[in-house]
């Protein structure tokens, strides 16, 4: 069972109180195109726990890449925002009946094409290594690892 501290599980709360009224309201999450708090919603909509991917990592690594976005060159910062759209555009087609362990599989497979078709290996050495610093604390994840390895094999094979 998963302990949730209090202050986590209190902002866990905030979230389902302010999400919940989207769900009942029969309000997509796909107005939340642009905003991190699209996978607050996602995880709201598809009962997903906190630890789950759309809160645990695609709201976090969002969340994380939009206060890093003054490290990254304009080209960096366009790059963030392809993938953003490009991750929440794919699972916008996600069967609603997927479970939280399929939706987080799934959601790793898009990443790979997500960070290529938005342009990763035209990206700078320098805004290369800004998107290592921001996953580096995902780095013990064994899905972060293989998309990782798979978007450089991927870019290496272009030059």
């Amino acid at each position: 069972m998963i302990e949730l501290q209090p202050m986590k599980l209190m902002v866990f709360a905030l979230f389902l109180l302010t999400y919940s009224a989207l769900a009942s309201a029969s309000i997509s999450c796909a107005n939340l195109e642009n905003d991190c708090e699209y996978y607050t919603c996602e995880a709201i909509t598809r009962h997903c726990q906190e630890g789950s991917y759309p809160i645990q990592f695609g709201r976090r690594y969002c969340l994380r890449y939009e206060a890093r976005k003054h490290r990254f060159s304009m080209q960096g910062q366009a790059w963030i925002n392809d993938v953003r759209s490009c991750l929440i555009r794919e699972m916008n087609t996600y069967p609603t009946d997927l479970t939280c362990g399929e939706l987080e599989t799934r959601a790793f497979r898009d990443h790979v094409p997500c960070y290529l078709e938005s342009g990763y290996c035209e990206l700078s050495a320098r805004d290369k290594r800004q998107v290592f610093k921001a996953v580096w604390p995902s780095l013990k994840n064994i899905q972060v690892i293989l998309a990782g390895f798979k978007t450089n094999k991927a870019c290496s094979g272009k030059n």
